[in-house]
């Protein structure tokens, strides 16, 4: 069995590789920090995300590469955060915690015990679908309840940065029975994003203004598709107005057409066409 501890002098948190996990025994801390160092990355090339592993409140930052602002330091771009998602579960003094990515599967997991119920996540991006999957179990029947709340970062009034270049952000929130969508314009390069949600369980599964709740499940299965309007084009590389380089393509279909398709599914479906694409990179 492979196993080493990487060490970081200026962390609290200890990282262990073992059996092709990268495994820690406690979860990332919820700051710049722990994005950059401690929280578990999955990606499928169209978006990214970072996980954190936190039981009562866990953080989910979401990478997309069409999202781009002007950089203020000079006249280039910079990547910017895409999407932040929250799941609040109100659980605090959990024991059996562990969280890992398991370079076999891509998949990054996290399981602990709270009120003597078992609890698992298991999260992953999926190349051939296109969508963020995102697994809860309890192993006592009704056990699992929820919150989901996405939420855009960074949000700003329309206005013009030193160099003269128009800059901000603004966002909306919309719900249906079933499903939720954050949608984002970014001034600038004017780029239009949309992120749809729907969640697929055996518990009663509601909407609210920017949230959706489950109550009394036992397994549940969060599902988001992210799109923006870029399409490779000339314009993209020849118009010198960056406000002309994309055109104002609505998103927000294309990513409840995404999410539709991978609920059709389900997620076993979903789960065995993503581990069928998966290669592991073994570590020496």
């Amino acid at each position: 069995m492979k196993k080493f501890l990487l060490a970081f002098a200026a962390l609290s948190v200890s990282i262990i590789y073992a059996n092709d996990q990268i495994l820690s025994y406690s979860p990332a801390e919820d700051s710049n920090t722990g994005w950059e160092r401690q929280s578990y990355p999955v990606g499928c090339g169209y978006f990214g995300a970072n996980v954190f592993g936190i039981v009562g409140n866990e953080r989910i930052q979401v990478t997309h590469n069409a999202l781009h602002i002007p950089n203020p330091e000079n006249k280039k771009i910079a990547l910017t955060n895409a999407l932040e998602i929250r799941l609040k579960t109100g659980h605090a003094d959990e024991t059996n915690y562990a969280r890992a990515l398991d370079l076999d599967r891509a998949v990054a997991w996290t399981r602990y015990t709270c009120n003597g119920v078992n609890y698992r996540r298991e999260i992953f991006a999926s190349y051939p679908d296109k969508v963020l999957v995102i697994h809860l179990t309890a192993d006592k029947k009704g056990a699992l309840d929820f919150s989901l709340e996405p939420y855009a970062p960074f949000l700003s009034e329309y206005s013009r940065d030193s160099r003269g270049r128009e800059i901000g952000r603004r966002a909306e929130i919309t719900t249906d029975k079933t499903s939720l969508t954050v949608y984002q314009e970014l001034n600038g390069l004017k780029i239009r994003c949309a992120s749809h949600f729907r969640v697929l369980s055996d518990g009663i599964v509601n909407t609210r203004k920017d949230a959706i709740d489950v109550k009394g499940a036992t397994t549940a299965t969060v599902l988001m598709a992210i799109d923006t309007n870029y399409r490779l084009s000339s314009e993209v590389f020849c118009e010198e107005d960056w406000s002309k380089k994309l055109k104002p393509i609505d998103s927000r279909p294309s990513a409840r057409a995404i999410v539709d398709a991978a609920a059709e599914r389900g997620y076993d479906s979903l789960y065995k066409r993503h581990k069928g694409r998966t290669i592991l990179l073994s570590l020496p």
